[in-house]
């Protein structure tokens, strides 16, 4: 038997912090899916790839913040578990890019100064 996908694990994580209620639910409002999508995933065993992560941790963020600001912030641990969600994938991420975390320290400072040079242009 294989083990978990990464998306898997998010979902169930999710679900497990009442953040979604269902994988359709998950694959429409977090994936930007058809109601399918998910399920279609898992049964294949397919990992979602860097642009899906992506689209989904933009949703995550953006509705955590709605949700955080709308709320005076009430419930802190809630929204602390679904920020221990979005950096694991944020994580993800990184490592994907830089296969897995075996990319060389120049390589790496590089890109380092590449996403601060973004987070500069957004600023501004």
């Amino acid at each position: 038997m294989q083990g978990k996908t990464f998306i898997e694990g998010t979902y169930e994580q999710m679900r497990n912090a009442n953040i979604v209620k269902s994988s359709e639910e998950f694959s429409i409002a977090f994936l930007g899916k058809s109601k399918s999508y998910y399920r279609a995933m898992k049964a294949q065993n397919l990992e979602a790839n860097n642009s899906l992560l992506t689209n989904l941790l933009n949703e995550l963020n953006t509705r955590r913040e709605l949700f955080e600001h709308a709320g005076g912030g009430n419930i802190k641990f809630h929204y602390d578990r679904w920020r221990g969600i979005e950096r694991e994938i944020v994580e993800e991420l990184i490592l994907r890019a830089t296969d897995r975390g075996f990319i060389n320290k120049y390589a790496l400072n590089n890109a380092l100064s590449a996403v601060q040079a973004m987070i500069e242009q957004r600023l501004h």
